[in-house]
């Protein structure tokens, strides 16, 4: 059943099957089962950290099905695609397999103006036609920005559920939570750094690359923010940025996605090949990891 996202959803990593372009479909079902047993709210597939982009139609939609039927917490998935018609037979394949939301970044790789892009979701839109919730996904890094005038014309018509905000600034965020004094709709973070704030002051939840290896990590924060429970708040959130500053040492999505190799969930080494220099600095990188951890699992379980 469709339901709007909250809380914490973890966006998944993509095992890959050795070196093709097809997803592990036995790694995938032990990383869901993994992932959703820490107490997570929900899960999303083929976020950024699943790397969609690796993956043809085809795969998309077997890997889709594939959660939806190992998974004991909502589906969400992410349909964004170069083209209004592959958004759209995503979209249509998420309604049969009773996904519960889409997301949907603006088309990638070339860069759009702002009506270019709003005919795009208004597009996706009137295709889904109130069948899932359907949420704005903003991650300028990747994609043609999202700009402030744009999200509220977007939001504005009440065709989408809410906003995945990636960009990681607090503006952003603060003119979200204007908006939402007219205009219902959820309020996500997308990016850790700023999480802690957000929450704080009253977003809704977050999709979260770092769950797809430390799930305990952001679900315990949420909780402490809940709770009010400043001391818990601060040594976690603590934890959090400093993985944050290690993980920013490689690129995207990299160290999310060792980090789930390294708790066992995965086995693969990823889509491209690395060089020795960067081979090395991730071979520190889970020496680092092995030894960080345990307390962090502790301090979450505390």
């Amino acid at each position: 059943m469709s339901s709007l996202i909250k809380g914490v959803y973890a966006s998944l990593s993509t095992p890959r099957a050795g070196t093709s372009s097809r997803v592990d479909g036995e790694a995938l079902q032990y990383c869901i089962k993994s992932v959703a047993a820490t107490g997570v709210d929900g899960l999303l597939i083929f976020g950024t950290t699943g790397e969609f982009i690796h993956y043809d139609m085809a795969e998309r939609m077997r890997a889709l099905s594939l959660t939806l039927e190992h998974s004991s917490v909502p589906v969400a998935v992410n349909i964004s695609h170069s083209s209004l018609a592959g958004a759209i037979e995503l979209a249509q394949h998420a309604i049969q397999s009773n996904a519960s939301a889409v997301l949907l970044m603006p088309p990638h790789f070339f860069h759009y103006s702002d009506d270019h892009i709003f005919a795009y979701y208004a597009g996706v839109a009137k295709a889904i036609n109130g069948a899932l919730p359907v949420y704005i996904y903003n991650i300028p890094f990747f994609t043609s920005r999202l700009s402030k005038n744009l999200m509220k014309r977007l939001l504005s018509t009440g065709a989408y559920a809410g906003i995945k905000e990636s960009s990681g600034r607090k503006g952003f965020f603060r003119a979200l939570r204007k908006l939402q004094a007219q205009v219902p709709f959820q309020n996500l973070a997308g990016n850790e750094r700023i999480y802690a704030y957000a929450r704080s002051n009253g977003g809704d939840g977050i999709i979260s690359g770092v769950a797809a290896g430390v799930p305990e990590l952001i679900v315990a924060l949420d909780r402490a923010i809940l709770a009010r429970n400043s001391t818990k708040v601060r040594i976690l959130n603590g934890h959090l940025q400093t993985l944050l500053k290690t993980l920013g040492r490689f690129p995207a999505p990299v160290a999310s996605v060792q980090a789930a190799i390294a708790r066992g969930w995965r086995k693969d080494a990823g889509a491209l090949p690395f060089d020795n220099q960067t081979k090395a600095a991730l071979d520190g990188y889970r020496r680092w990891f092995d030894q960080w951890l345990p307390q962090v699992l502790a301090d979450s379980n505390a």
